[in-house]
């Protein structure tokens, strides 16, 4: 499996009905990625509308604002932890 960083440094990075399939990591950036740091933007959004992920171990969403709408699908789930927070 392989990891992917998508980066933008323009006003939003907009993902409709994405799709990645059998990926390790899909990162989404709104700002600028060097070496191993991951810098945002301080206006930098995200708009997500569909995105389905089938077998994806992790997603990240990195942005000042993100905006979702419709499906999110990794085919994961989670389940409320009776201390809090999720496993």
């Amino acid at each position: 499996m392989i990891d992917v960083v998508f980066t933008t440094t323009s006003a939003s990075l907009t993902c409709k009905s994405c799709s990645f399939d059998n990926m390790g990591r899909v990162t989404l950036l709104n700002g600028t990625f060097s070496d191993t740091n991951l810098d945002s933007r301080s206006t930098g959004k995200i708009a997500i509308e569909n995105l389905f992920a089938p077998g994806i171990q992790s997603l990240e969403l990195i942005a000042k604002s993100i905006v979702t709408t419709g499906v999110i699908d990794t085919n994961l789930r989670a389940e409320r932890h009776p201390r809090g927070g999720f496993q």
